[in-house]
């Protein structure tokens, strides 16, 4: 991606969030489940502040 014009990575970031595009259900079920259990087991989150530090 770093070897494209400004211009190109507009082009590309359109296509990727273009509000056109279908989510299979099957993905929309994972992101479901994975939230499911995030809600219910919380201790297992991490902080984003406390993980970007170790980046």
């Amino acid at each position: 991606m770093k070897q494209l014009s400004p211009k190109d990575r507009l082009k590309v970031n359109d296509a990727i969030w273009n509000e056109n595009i279908e989510i299979p259900i099957e993905h929309q079920q994972i992101v479901l489940d994975r939230m499911a259990k995030s809600e219910k087991n919380q201790e297992r989150l991490l902080d984003w502040d406390e993980v970007s530090k170790s980046l």
